[in-house]
């Protein structure tokens, strides 16, 4: 992957928009698909299929491998993409990693703060990470896209948490707003989706350019 260093993503991304292609986004996750219809808006035309993909267990790549072997085997739409996302916190030794959803359905974004600051309050770092996989058709190979941002867990001064999953509570680069606090315009410029579906998009003009499918 390359660094995030607080580029304009959505900008990048619009880059691809020469020749946009219909697909289907694997989640059942609103605001998830909200994001991600945004993100690419002037390269996809993207539409939600909710299809029922397991948790697995594994390292982020095992995850998002496993998933996409699941989504060609269920899935009655193509071209079809599915993502995964990991929240590694420094001072719990990278936890909750990819099994993020369970540790935010437990301790909630404030208790996940709660929890870091009782470890090692002088170490609040994360990073958060965002993987994808596209499948072209049923008998395609692959294509895996990969992003991540770096910031910072703390407290609201409002107490007002806004947004989904830990974004009321993740401030990426370590300062300004959280995730939570910006529009998607903003958030698309530096988050780890946008950096993710970046990726993806390089990956899928490699892969037509060399012509393997």
């Amino acid at each position: 992957m390359d660094d995030n260093k607080m580029r304009r993503f959505t900008e990048e991304i619009a880059k691809f928009a020469d020749k946009p292609f219909h697909l289907y986004f694997a989640t059942s996750n609103s605001n998830k698909f909200k994001e991600m219809q945004f993100l690419g808006r002037e390269t996809f035309s993207m539409e939600q299929h909710s299809i029922e993909v397991p948790e697995i267990q594994g390292t982020v790549e095992e995850i998002i491998e496993a998933k996409i072997e699941v989504a060609r085997r269920l899935s009655t739409v193509f071209p079809i993409l599915v993502d995964d996302t990991a929240l590694n916190i420094e001072a719990l030794n990278g936890w909750p990693g990819p099994y993020v959803k369970e540790f935010l359905e437990s301790f909630k974004p404030d208790g996940i703060v709660d929890l870091v600051q009782k470890v090692n309050r002088e170490n609040m770092k994360v990073r958060a990470i965002c993987s994808l996989g596209y499948l072209e058709n049923r008998s395609a190979k692959p294509i895996f896209g990969y992003g991540f941002v770096e910031g910072i867990l703390k407290h609201r001064a409002d107490g007002i948490y806004k947004g989904f999953g830990f974004d009321p509570v993740l401030y990426p680069f370590g300062d300004g707003k959280a995730f939570g606090d910006m529009t998607m315009e903003e958030k698309g410029n530096l988050s780890h989706r946008a950096h993710a579906l970046l990726n993806l998009c390089q990956n899928l003009v490699k892969r037509k350019g060399s012509g393997d499918s």
